[in-house]
C-alpha cells in the first residue's frame, strides 16, 4: 500500500514541477524589458532577470513616476515590475511591499489577461525575483549579496550586520569619490 502512494505522490510532484516550470518559461518568454526601482533592492532584482534572460532591457524609474503615469505608454505585456507599484499593463509582476499589492480584484483580471503576479511577503523585491528564478537558473553564487539586499529586521544576524555595514561604508566611499 505505501508504494502506490509513494508513486503518485511522485506523478504528482513531477506533474507540479511541470507545470511551474512551463509557468515560468511562459513569463520570461514575452519579457523583453524590466522596469525596476531604482534603489538597490531594483537594481538587485533587475540584475537577477538580467542574469535568466541578459537580453532583457533594465530600466530604472521610481515609484512616483508609474504612480503619476509618466510610463504608461511603455508598460505592457513585455515589461516585468520589479519592485514598484502594481500596473495592470505589465506582464510580470515582482513586489513585496504591501502598500503595492494589487486588491483581490486586480489580482484577478490581471491573471485572467495572462499576467504573472509574483507578489510575496519577502524581505525584498529581489528576494521575490530570486525565490520566482531559482528553480529554474542556478542562482548560488547570489546568495551571500541576498544577504545585503535584505532589509534591516530584527533577526540581523551579527554576520549579516558586519557584512551590511561593510556594504554601507563602501558604498559612501564609493559615492563620494565619484562626486
Amino acid at each position: 500500500m505505501g508504494e502506490p502512494n509513494a508513486h503518485r505522490l511522485f506523478v504528482y510532484r513531477t506533474v507540479l514541477a511541470g507545470v511551474a516550470l512551463r509557468r515560468y518559461m511562459q513569463a520570461l518568454e514575452e519579457i523583453t524589458q524590466a522596469i525596476c526601482d531604482s534603489d538597490f533592492d531594483g537594481l538587485m532584482a533587475g540584475a537577477i532577470l538580467r542574469r535568466v534572460k541578459p537580453e532583457i532591457n533594465v530600466i530604472f524609474s521610481h515609484a512616483a513616476l508609474i504612480r503619476s503615469g509618466a510610463h504608461d505608454d511603455i508598460i505592457a505585456r513585455n515589461t516585468a515590475l520589479c519592485d514598484l507599484p502594481f500596473h495592470p499593463n505589465c506582464g510580470l509582476y515582482l513586489d513585496h511591499h504591501l502598500t503595492n499589492k494589487p486588491n483581490q480584484n486586480e489580482s484577478e483580471i490581471f491573471k485572467q489577461n495572462g499576467g504573472i503576479l509574483e507578489w510575496h511577503p519577502t524581505p525584498s523585491a529581489a528576494r521575490a525575483a530570486f525565490d520566482f528564478c531559482k528553480d529554474n537558473v542556478d542562482l548560488s553564487d547570489l546568495e551571500e549579496i541576498m544577504l545585503v539586499v535584505e532589509p534591516w529586521t530584527a533577526e540581523v544576524s551579527q554576520k549579516a550586520l558586519t557584512q551590511r555595514m561593510a556594504f554601507l561604508y563602501a558604498s559612501h566611499v564609493l559615492f563620494t569619490w565619484v562626486q
